[in-house]
């Protein structure tokens, strides 16, 4: 993320990329919307998710590798 938001920063900052006004809004709004999914991944949802926690009920073997769990939301 900090690679990306310099490369921006240096692209906004030289003008010859994204010299006309809509460009430069337009990856601006592509940052933010990036910077904004990271958050939310990685901050927000995990919170989230700790509001509705679920108990594992069963695990039952399936064929090959594959194991199926059967969840239960906790009150």
């Amino acid at each position: 993320m900090l690679a990306v938001g310099l490369g921006l920063g240096h692209a906004l900052g030289v003008g010859n990329y994204l010299g006309l006004f809509w460009k430069a809004v337009l990856w601006a709004a592509i940052a933010l919307v990036a910077l904004w999914l990271v958050v939310y991944i990685r901050l927000v949802k995990p919170w989230l998710m700790t509001k509705k926690p679920f108990l594992v009920e069963e695990v039952r073997p399936e064929r090959g590798d594959v194991w199926t769990l059967a969840l239960r939301r906790s009150a």
